[in-house]
């Protein structure tokens, strides 16, 4: 799984680990190295994320699949399953509203 990263931070985390480790005077020059990392870091291509999101489906069965890849959601300790924030299988995130089958199954009746 891709993992992205917030340049700009990166570049702050970097600065700040090197003035951990290194006492750097305010008359400081950043070196060739210094900026070429900085420079480095903003040459490095962008990609547009698009979050993905999904929703549980309750099926007949009174089990929830997950709405992306159709795997069970997990069981607690009990017989019962948890609806996650998260797909244990695919890593969706399940921040909609559950879907429940057996309810449209009640109104068409």
């Amino acid at each position: 799984m891709a993992r992205y990263i917030n340049a700009d931070e990166l570049k702050n985390y970097i600065k700040d680990q090197l003035v951990a480790t290194v006492p750097i005077p305010a008359s400081h020059t950043p070196t060739y190295g210094e900026t070429n990392i900085m420079e480095q870091i903003d040459a490095v291509p962008t990609v547009r994320v698009g979050l993905k999101t999904g929703h549980w489906i309750k099926n007949y069965g009174g089990k929830y699949v997950c709405s992306n890849c159709g795997m069970d959601a997990l069981f607690d300790n009990t017989t019962c399953m948890v609806a996650s924030r998260y797909c244990p299988s695919c890593g969706m995130w399940m921040c909609e509203p559950i879907v429940d089958l057996t309810e449209r199954q009640d109104e068409q009746g």
